[in-house]
């Protein structure tokens, strides 16, 4: 009678402590660096403008001139976040190298432009001015990846991939609360953008592991 009380009690305690069990799969639970050398790395990072290695956009497209304008569409975005102080910057080669179809938009904008100062000009003097068109093919990612001036987006531009292209959007500054929220807001709806967070990925893979463990 006395063993039984005694594991009933056993029982009692075991049960009440798993009630205080908590599951943590998160990644970032496994960081043993003191907080203080944590917090020097995030403020560099964020005076640098270092972006982060682990979260990222993936934009695909059928060809350059596609993937070009959809990253034209989530940078729109992301500089809506950006205005509004909830991340820090992006990284796209669409900043560097616009779509064909933004270029054209640009040339004819200065053509424009152009073509108001000149008749400012002809207005004050008297005298008729002409400058022939100005006609040049758009600049290709070809050529551009080729240049020097391609250097610090290089790194984006991963070519091909499947049926198509690809390349990667990076963002910096996401101490943010709801920056990760935001972000994965910026691209959802917009064809061929996925965000991907490497870490949270992680995490759910562990998490599949404890399960399987669990069962185990």
């Amino acid at each position: 009678r006395r063993l039984l009380l005694v594991l009933a009690g056993l029982v009692l305690l075991i049960a009440a402590g798993m009630t205080r069990l908590k599951v943590d799969d998160d990644l970032r639970s496994l960081q043993s660096s003191p907080p203080a050398l944590m917090e020097q790395q995030i403020r560099i990072s964020r005076l640098l403008g270092m972006p982060s290695p682990a979260q990222f956009f993936l934009v695909q497209g059928q060809d350059a001139e596609q993937l070009l304008q959809r990253e034209e569409a989530l940078t729109k975005r992301l500089r809506a976040l950006e205005h509004d102080g909830r991340i820090g910057s992006h990284r796209a080669i669409s900043d560097w190298l616009p779509s064909a179809a933004q270029q054209d938009a640009d040339a004819a904008l200065t053509r424009g432009i152009e073509a108001g100062v000149l008749r400012a000009v002809a207005e004050v003097s008297g005298e008729t001015l002409e400058r022939p068109p100005f006609t040049a093919a758009p600049m290709t990612i070809e050529r551009f990846v080729a240049s020097p001036a391609s250097l610090p987006v290089r790194p984006l531009w991963l070519g091909p991939l499947g049926d198509g292209v690809a390349s990667v959007v990076l963002v910096d500054d996401l101490s943010q609360p709801q920056a990760l929220r935001d972000l994965q807001g910026a691209g959802a709806g917009l064809d061929g953008v996925r965000w991907v967070d490497r870490t949270d990925d992680f995490s759910r893979l562990l998490g599949h592991y404890r399960s399987l463990m669990s069962v185990m």
